[in-house]
């Protein structure tokens, strides 16, 4: 716990609110952050109070001096009215950094502004790193896929993904985990499909992480990374889900994530299916989630 006060005195440049031997508060524009420590087999661990804690500073100048002393693992952004970046604390907690964005102020060169860079890295700490997706992407994610039961994918879906990067009508972004071709998400600016279509909304298309990389962060981090890129163009996002059991742990994730149901009811191949109608619950069956970014 000594340690993690050090670290946000230092950062916050503050003092501790309160403190004990196993939680201590600071206050931060009206508001706590907690951090927890406890004791395993002799190693003292500490957490934040809440998954992903903020904290606001006054300014861009003032955000981007903390920032040059902080392990980053989301570069600087403008999204919306703010400024946004995520760094990594003392003791391995992720945390945002946060500061209103003055009237005018353009985005910084680099980052997620050029995320249609070849080279762009757009969430990168300890074994996960997302990028671009570009070759040999499409035939390692299908031999994958196909290994693990998925008898009619074909590579078609990934390169349509490599062609819409190119031409700037999507985000379509690969994880890496340890230098390996682990999962993947695709942002679609503006797109034209579902309920939602033509309001300017970011559509998130065709997430998945192969399955001997799951349960390791992978899909979080993919999802945070669409998220802030779709915020980065309006201020409420949307995804379709299927609805077999194949999906089962996608529709959980989005529940948790803040996502809800349009109301528009299950839509089939494009298109509202019919009340009582005749569907087949197959990829086509979906159900349309938005959620509000801020």
């Amino acid at each position: 716990m000594d340690r993690a006060i050090a670290f946000y005195e230092k950062v916050l440049e503050r003092p501790v609110l309160k403190r004990d031997e196993i939680y201590s508060v600071f206050e931060i524009n009206g508001f706590r952050l907690g951090l927890f420590a406890f004791q395993k087999a002799g190693e003292e661990h500490i957490f934040g109070s809440s998954c992903l804690p903020s904290i606001e500073v006054e300014d861009r100048k003032t955000l981007e001096q903390k920032l040059s002393g902080l392990t980053v693992c989301f570069p600087l952004t403008r999204i919306g009215s703010n400024w946004v970046a995520e760094f990594v604390d003392s003791e391995g907690n992720h945390v945002e950094l946060t500061a209103p964005a003055a009237e005018g102020e353009e985005r910084p060169d680099g980052g997620l502004a050029d995320f249609w860079k070849e080279d762009a890295v757009y969430y990168e700490w300890g074994k996960i790193r997302i990028r671009p997706i570009r070759e040999p992407d499409p035939r390692v994610i299908c031999e994958q896929e196909v290994a693990q039961g998925w008898v009619n994918q074909t590579e078609d879906k990934y390169y349509k993904r490599i062609a819409d990067h190119a031409a700037h009508r999507s985000i379509s972004m690969v994880a890496e985990y340890d230098g390996k071709t682990a999962g993947y998400i695709n942002v679609y600016p503006d797109a034209p499909w579902g309920p939602f279509g033509g309001r300017g909304w970011c559509e998130i298309v065709d997430f998945g992480v192969l399955e001997k990389y799951r349960c390791r962060g992978i899909g979080s981090a993919l999802m945070d990374c669409a998220e802030r890129i779709a915020g980065m163009f309006a201020d409420t996002v949307y995804l379709a889900v299927g609805l077999h059991d194949g999906y089962g742990s996608a529709q959980r994730m989005y529940c948790r994530r803040g996502y809800i149901p349009d109301g528009s009811g299950v839509w089939y191949h494009n298109a509202p299916a019919e009340a009582y109608g005749q569907v087949e619950n197959d990829d086509e069956l979906n159900l349309y989630f938005s959620k509000r970014l801020r």
